[in-house]
């Protein structure tokens, strides 16, 4: 399962992608919040409830209809003030719903809620490549889930490649603004040469 950590760090790419490498880090911030927002229901475990319930671990929080509210809320907070409202809604959307789609991938016990309230099925995709653990918090301690094996596993497999996908946006954003300043002249190189002699 995807701790928190690396679900905020998966949907860096995706917001450098829609910022053509120029994300400004408040932007970044939101959507690793809305991406990490699903696992709010792991305070169901605090008050004892069981993970097969509405309000249990990846319930309703891990559902298409929260992804929606969330994003809605997360956007008017984020850009009530400024423009570009419906962009901001469409990558909070993606970075949650990314949370769920991660979880369906991993080899976990607990299955993901995507149509709640409609429908309390509960599913994983068969093929699950994402690390995870077979108990829950209810069957062992948080330290016999996210051990040392899976904290490798995220750390090269999930945290760094997104980071590096992440960066390899921004740095080819800086490439393109350079190169295009180095070959933009305002003014023919025989003024700029008289400029200097004066």
């Amino acid at each position: 399962m995807p701790t928190p950590l690396a679900h905020a760090f998966l949907v860096w790419p995706l917001v450098e992608a829609a910022s053509r490498g120029r994300a400004k880090p408040s932007f970044v911030i939101f959507a690793a919040l809305s991406a990490v927002l699903p696992d709010i229901d792991l305070l169901a475990y605090v008050f004892n409830v069981n993970e097969s319930e509405f309000f249990g671990h990846r319930g309703f929080t891990h559902s298409v209809v929260f992804a929606f509210l969330a994003a809605a809320a997360i956007a008017f907070f984020y850009a009530r003030k400024k423009s570009g409202w419906l962009k901001a809604f469409l990558v909070f959307l993606a970075a949650s719903l990314s949370h769920s789609f991660f979880d369906a991938l991993s080899d976990t016990a607990v299955g993901v809620a995507f149509f709640l309230p409609f429908f309390e099925v509960r599913l994983l995709f068969s093929w699950r490549p994402i690390a995870g653990s077979l108990k829950t918090l209810h069957d062992a301690g948080l330290f016999e889930i996210i051990t040392a094996p899976l904290v490798l596993f995220e750390t090269f497999r999930l945290i760094l490649p997104a980071a590096a996908i992440a960066l390899s946006f921004r740095f080819f954003a800086l490439w393109k603004t350079k190169r295009f300043y180095k070959n933009f002249s305002p003014e023919p190189a025989m003024f700029q040469e008289e400029k200097r002699k004066i």
